[in-house]
């Protein structure tokens, strides 16, 4: 694997395993991919490790892009790689 840093521009694919909310995230926003902005225990995850995702499609209102948390133990990561 990668080593994959903040900054980076990353793939994300949700585990079979992982919640519809993970999915439905990646579904709605990854299309274009993501930046990696931080990896850390998210209280709003009960203390779980994630990482915040910035998407690189703008989908929601006025333009903006989304971001937010994914739990680490629902996701594949890797760079993106064109």
């Amino acid at each position: 694997m990668d080593l994959i840093v903040p900054g980076f521009r990353v793939k994300i694919t949700a585990l079979s395993s992982a919640t519809s909310r993970t999915k439905n995230r990646i579904r709605e926003n990854g299309s274009s991919g993501f930046v990696l902005r931080q990896e850390s225990n998210v209280i709003a995850l009960n203390n779980r490790p994630g990482v915040l995702l910035e998407a690189l499609e703008g989908k929601g209102k006025r333009g903006e892009r989304w971001l937010g948390w994914l739990p680490v133990d629902e996701i594949e990561m890797e760079v993106w790689s064109d």
